[in-house]
């Protein structure tokens, strides 16, 4: 007796407090490809608990695997969900070492001055530029897709924006006609937007 759970017994947990979009696609040569998005619960619920999961295969794969991959995603996403605070508590802590690091090392070359003369621009210019950089080592921009409000996680870095927008049509067609303008940077996020085409009156 097969004992391997169905697709949506499979997807059950992640349905439990949140609303789940499915699409599935074809292309040409009879692969299809399943997009399972998670929408947020609340506006300022992290990105993280809204990636998406993407699988491409023939029909016969996805039945046979589907169920199994669905489970291991959602066991991921609530392991996402329960560890968010602390994640955040772990980076509040770090920043705030960097910080004291930082005030304690402004400390000592002030105690170390000897010269009322000496010139202070360059070190502090100097300082405040590795700072700079450090801040740009550690938060790299993440790509940000938004239509009509909604806004969807970068499915693949190495994708190109024409690709992501052929994915994202799938599930809203008005995409693939849109405007797109950006990318906006805030943040350390790197937001496009696709607007939908208005047509002219002639």
């Amino acid at each position: 007796m097969d004992t391997t759970p169905g697709l949506f017994n499979g997807l059950a947990p992640l349905l439990t407090n949140r609303t789940v979009i499915m699409t599935v696609s074809a292309d040409a040569n009879g692969m299809l490809t399943l997009t399972v998005i998670p929408k947020k619960v609340t506006p300022d619920e992290s990105d993280a608990l809204t990636t998406p999961l993407w699988i491409t295969a023939t029909a016969d794969e996805l039945d046979r695997t589907l169920p199994n991959q669905l489970r291991e995603y959602c066991a991921v996403h609530g392991q996402t969900a329960s560890n968010l605070q602390s994640v955040k508590a772990e980076l509040a802590a770090a920043e705030k070492a960097e910080r004291d690091a930082a005030d304690e090392r402004r400390a000592r070359k002030a105690k170390a001055k000897t010269r009322p003369c000496r010139p202070r621009p360059a070190s502090s210019t100097t300082s405040n530029n590795n700072k700079r950089r450090s801040d740009m080592t550690i938060r790299p921009l993440r790509r940000i897709f938004e239509y009509a409000g909604v806004r969807f996680p970068d499915p693949n870095e190495a994708m190109s924006v024409e690709q992501v927008r052929g994915i994202l049509a799938t599930q809203y067609p008005e995409i693939a006609t849109a405007s797109l303008t950006g990318p906006e940077t805030v943040g350390d996020k790197s937001i496009y937007r696709f607007e939908r085409a208005i047509g002219t009156k002639g």
